[in-house]
Formats: C-alpha cells, structure tokens, sequence
C-alpha cells in the first residue's frame, strides 16, 4: 500500500494496478467497505483514460461483483459481470482487441465472478463460466470449483479435485487452496454420513482462514460446520461455531449467510 500510494498522481496506471491487488486483499481481509471504496477509485481511473478496464484489472471487478452478490444488491454485481463480459483492453496491444471478447489470459482472472453466479444459484452460468482445463494453475477458479461442486454436489469432480488442490498448494505455498480443499472435502463427507470427518475438515478450514484474518471465508466455514452437525451432534461445538459466524455476516451485511445463520440460532437453547 505504501509503495502504490507513492505512484497516486505520478503513474495512474501503477497505481491503478496496485489498487487492483488491495481491493482483493481487503475484500479477503474482511474490510468490504474499504474494497468497494478503491473500486470506486479503480474505475474513476479508468474513466479518466477514456479505454475499457485493463486485463490486470478484472480480476478486482469479479471481486466486486462477488461482495455484491453476497450483500443482496444482484443488480449492481450484474452490471459488473456485464462490464467484463464485453471484454478489456490488453495492455500490450490497447487497440486491437475488439470489444465483446474476453483474452483466454483474462479469463483466469474471474474466479469469483464464477462464485457470484454460485452464490445466487444459477449453477449453469457458473458451470459455462468456469474454465476447467485452466483451473489447476489458477487458484481462483480452483476456489470457484469448490462452490460449484459443493451445491451440485458433484463427488466424483470433488475426489479429483481436492488431492489436486492439496498438491498445487504445498507446491506453491498457497495456503488457502488447503482450507478451500477441506471445505469441499468436509461438505463431501457430511453428505455421505461421515460426521467426524467432516467436523474435522471443516474446523480445519475455518481455522485455516481465521489465521489469515479472511473473516468471510472463515464464518462460512463455520457456518456449514454448523448446518453439518446441527445442534444434537455437539451442541457446544453448534452454538460457538454459529455465533461465531453470524456476528461476522451481520456486521459484512453478508445477507444470504444472515438468514441460514440465524435460522439456526432458533434451536439454541437461552
């Protein structure tokens, strides 16, 4: 942050860049507000230079589409996903690539474009959108994935999958592509009737995420661990795992994860 805020005014393209990696990073870290704010910023720049979004760029616009998914405003995420299906402008060669494409190179950065269409269940889009034969080099379509397969509850693509997962991210030290990995397994788990080891996975992620202060990621965690188990499995478990999640999706103004959440909270006891 430091280092790009010494290019704000000097190189609007270097600071348009780093604008692109904080407002993921604070989407990531739980600082919504703050990532819609230098979104807004993100694209008065682009205004400015009279050109569509730079590839570099998208993926912080599937970011946004995705923070508004998740807080009930489809309407303004739509018209982000329609911003990058008309296509950017490769930086290279700005005038070539006609409008109404998406480069092959910046398809891969709209994993959580991927996730908003998940996220509203429209599981077909997600689907067509998803860009499977990239997806083992590109993380984020690999954390895509793993929504998908989870509501479609495809096992047989989640046993490929997850050891895949497991072997990019201790490869690349990608830490989170584990956690990811252990929420679909975990999902999995639960819906064979394999309880413990679903609770253990899915701990396992939350935890996993909490470390990295990715709160979103870490309350569903905690929130399917606690669809998974319900209340009569382990009440103790249950409740702090629930609470735990809903606060974090109240104060996100995470609607969706609200409402599972505090349907849930009716069956603890006061």
């Amino acid at each position: 942050t430091r280092g790009m805020e010494l290019a704000r005014g000097l190189d609007p393209a270097e600071f348009a860049h780093g604008l692109t990696w904080r407002i993921k990073a604070k989407f990531m870290s739980a600082d919504w507000d703050g990532a819609l704010a230098d979104q807004a910023e993100l694209e008065s720049l682009v205004k400015e230079s009279g050109r569509r979004p730079p590839g570099y760029a998208q993926g912080a616009y599937a970011f946004t589409a995705f923070c508004l998914e998740l807080r009930g405003r489809p309407d303004e995420a739509d018209a982000y996903s329609d911003v990058l299906q008309m296509g950017s402008q490769r930086p290279d060669y700005p005038d070539e690539e006609p409008a109404g494409t998406v480069a092959r190179e910046f398809k891969t950065e709209l994993g959580y474009l991927v996730r908003a269409f998940a996220h509203r269940g429209d599981l077909k889009l997600a689907r067509e959108s998803l860009v499977l034969e990239i997806t083992e080099k590109f993380p984020e379509h690999m954390a895509a994935a793993c929504d998908v397969f989870a509501l479609e509850a495809d096992w047989p693509a989640t046993r490929d999958l997850v050891p895949l997962m497991r072997t990019v991210a201790a490869e690349g030290e990608i830490r989170t592509l584990t956690w990811f990995a252990d929420r679909l397994e975990g999902l999995m788990s639960a819906d064979q009737g394999d309880l413990e080891r679903a609770i253990l996975l899915l701990r396992a992620s939350a935890d996993g995420f909490g470390t990295l202060g990715a709160a979103w990621e870490e309350a569903y965690s905690n929130l399917l661990l606690a669809e998974a188990i319900g209340k009569e499995g382990r009440p103790d478990l249950y409740r702090s795992r629930l609470l735990s999640g809903l606060g974090t999706f109240q104060r996100l103004g995470s609607v969706r994860e609200v409402e599972r959440a505090e349907a849930l909270t009716s069956r603890i006891e006061p």
